[in-house]
């Protein structure tokens, strides 16, 4: 709590803000109030302006050249039609094993995992319950993963290799292998790719970011 006299320091400086002629016609009981709702309202004010300030300097509108704005220049785009053939690649490479794309991922991450509950493989995948939930019942009709409920917590799903998923990882390297030739790329190549990737993706995840 403020010491008396520090309260009686802090209502003068206050009512010295509000205009004399102002404060004249109040009462006397009033004009503490006036000049502390004056200086709140003054300083709130002034923080709502800076921060209007900084946001108009950081949203600045760019100036694009008119040759960056056609499709084949954009960004996006160019990472959206690798994803596709990426996955037009991979299907006859993964269909010898008989693992479609997305399946391939979900093994990927129990392979490097051993078990995990389907909350974590759906984070790991950025995949929702709804698409994650088909992929694990087809693995598992295949024989590569089980399910099971977790005992200390039977609200969880546990997921885990077979010995027939396990074993299925000594395809890795083959997969790998012809992936990183049909890409025509080295391994270090590609490692610096991915990880131009990786910080674009945090870029675009940051929270604010397409803001208007």
């Amino acid at each position: 709590m403020m010491p008396p006299e520090n309260r009686a320091h802090y209502s003068a400086s206050c009512s010295r803000a509000v205009p004399a002629k102002l404060r004249s016609g109040l009462r006397p009981e009033l004009r503490e109030n006036k000049g502390i709702e004056h200086f709140r309202d003054s300083k709130k004010n002034g923080n709502a302006l800076g921060m209007m300030d900084m946001r108009a300097q950081t949203t600045k509108t760019m100036e694009i050249p008119e040759e960056e704005k056609r499709l084949e220049k954009q960004l996006c785009f160019a990472v959206y039609a690798t994803a596709h053939a990426f996955t037009r690649a991979y299907k006859p490479i993964l269909d010898r094993v008989g693992l479609t794309y997305p399946q391939y991922l979900v093994m990927l991450v129990l392979w490097e995992r051993g078990e995990l509950p389907v909350k974590m493989i759906g984070e790991q995948l950025d995949l929702d319950s709804g698409t994650l939930s088909p992929l694990l019942k087809r693995l598992e009709q295949g024989g590569l993963i089980k399910r099971i409920r977790d005992l200390r917590d039977e609200r969880q799903v546990i997921v885990s290799l077979t010995p027939k998923g396990q074993a299925m990882k000594g395809e890795i390297d083959t997969i790998m292998t012809a992936i990183g030739q049909a890409a025509g790329c080295t391994l270090k190549e590609m490692a610096e790719m991915r990880d131009m990737l990786h910080r674009l993706r945090g870029n675009l995840g940051r929270p604010g970011t397409g803001d208007g």
